[in-house]
């Protein structure tokens, strides 16, 4: 039997919340069915299946236009989540400024006031802290968990491998190194709110507006790839994220098709039950099966 550490006191991230000379107080537990289950990480209190990620690049106009009509023409969310100057025109629950709010403040008054007067919207930033208050005093601002989520990327990782809950936690002390490979690329605020959406136990994320470059706009956005990579690290850790159509990212807009196969694209068919089975044997969740006619 071996000991699991467990944290007792809540860590919300960012420099108000972690500070350099704060101990982190955690005691030893034995796993126990009857151990207070974990309270929701997101900052309204509560664990959304879906949420709606509305950006502010062209495709944002599927998001719109689906919410134009008296019959909603795109999937209705638990929550929908917008960012930066989006806030002024987009009706959402949640809040993304990830840019230093001093610096966002001194660069403009009026979206420094713009920000104050919305003092209903939790909004989740980068720091949080008492420069960061004085600007902002009435709102309701929150610091990205940033490193709660390079941990659990780390112990995700260590799942994914087959390792045991004893063998992760005995190896706390590597895990840095592996979560600090996997989560911190982020260079823009999309990978950084999909993270978010992740750590948060989110099951389904819808994505508007994504758009890093797009024909017809001379105004481009670098980082693309690193969107892309957090779209696909999502998916492979089991949240369905759907680009819209109209999005350039992950080519949405114009698919290209698979490379090398020109004229001939390929047919790929519905796997039978057999061809799962085989799977299932290969990456050894079985060891073995009988196929019998229907």
């Amino acid at each position: 039997m071996i000991d699991i550490p467990c944290v007792t006191k809540a860590y919300e991230g960012g420099p108000e919340i972690y500070p350099e000379d704060e101990a982190h107080e955690a005691e030893l537990v034995r796993p126990n069915d009857e151990l207070e289950r974990p309270k929701p990480r997101h900052i309204t209190g509560k664990t959304p299946a879906s949420v709606a990620i509305v950006a502010m690049g062209p495709s944002a106009r599927v998001w719109h236009n689906g919410n134009g009509s008296y019959d909603l023409a795109v999937p209705r969310p638990d929550e929908v989540w917008c960012l930066n100057k989006g806030l002024r025109t987009v009706k959402c629950d949640v809040g993304f400024v990830l840019d230093d709010l001093v610096g966002e403040a001194r660069r403009s008054k009026e979206y420094h006031d713009d920000l104050r007067a919305m003092s209903g919207l939790p909004i989740i930033t980068t720091t949080v802290d008492r420069d960061v208050r004085d600007l902002f005093p009435a709102n309701h601002l929150h610091a990205f968990p940033l490193e709660p989520i390079v941990w659990e990327m780390a112990v995700r990782f260590a799942m994914t491998r087959g390792m045991t809950a004893a063998a992760i936690v005995d190896s706390a002390g590597s895990l840095l190194r592996i979560g600090e490979a996997i989560a911190l690329y982020l260079r823009n605020s999309i990978p950084m709110m999909l993270a978010y959406a992740l750590w948060i136990g989110v099951e389904q994320v819808f994505l508007y507006g994504a758009d890093y470059t797009y024909p017809g706009q001379d105004a481009r956005e670098d980082d693309r790839a690193n969107a892309e990579y957090w779209v696909g690290l999502c998916r492979g850790m089991g949240m369905e994220v759907q680009v819209c159509s109209d999005s350039t990212l992950l080519d949405m807009r114009t698919p290209k098709g698979i490379y090398g196969y020109g004229a001939r694209p390929p047919v790929i068919r519905a796997p039978s039950n057999v061809d799962v089975a085989k799977i299932l044997q290969h990456l050894g969740v079985i060891e073995g099966f009988k196929a019998e006619p229907i």
